[in-house]
């Protein structure tokens, strides 16, 4: 089966804005219904640029075909294949390590845990969560498990980790760093 264009669909982009909108809707009323106190944001597309009427169009309407960089066990850059532990299931390895989302922030992830380990002592998890169509160096949510008091050091840590997000590009290319 070949890819199938579905824009032929829309009539005009505010029909596509139209359809959107009522589909946000649709979707926070059964949030709300299932989940009346809770304080939820969703976001929809959010690779849309309006300007350049360039749109999210899929026939799934999701990424769920193959194209996330979902790949098999054990090739990811720590290279283990944990049991009940937290792990990503992005494969680093033949994704893009200039703005791939995935390759760079398993690394990053890495990295940050590793530094706050060494300079606490104390093991931790960090998860890295980006948002489609998000700013690299501004994921979505970046959340730090560690039983260590000292909230600035580690919030200094992930800052500075943040701010030299580009070197991981470098260091991968002069092969610092390994996805296997």
């Amino acid at each position: 089966m070949g890819v199938r264009n579905v824009s032929h669909l829309l009539q005009d982009s505010s029909h596509y804005k139209r359809n959107l909108s009522i589909i946000s809707k649709k979707i926070m009323n059964i949030f709300l219904k299932h989940s009346p106190n809770a304080e939820i944001n969703l976001s929809i597309n959010t690779k849309d640029d309006y300007e350049k009427n360039n749109y999210y169009l899929t026939v799934s309407g999701a990424s769920l075909s193959g194209d996330i960089g979902v790949v098999g066990r054990g090739n990811r850059p720590n290279g283990l294949i944990t049991f009940n532990r937290p792990m990503s299931l992005e494969g680093a390895s033949g994704k893009n390590p200039l703005y791939y989302s995935g390759f760079i922030y398993s690394i990053l992830s890495k990295k940050i845990a590793d530094r706050i380990y060494k300079e606490t002592e104390k093991p931790c998890e960090v998860k890295i969560v980006s948002q489609n169509g998000g700013y690299l160096k501004k994921p979505w949510r970046t959340i730090v498990v560690v039983d260590f008091k000292n909230k600035l050091l580690i919030e200094k840590i992930v800052k500075e980790e943040f701010e030299d997000i580009s070197s991981i590009t470098e260091m991968f290319t002069q092969g610092d760093i390994l996805t296997f």
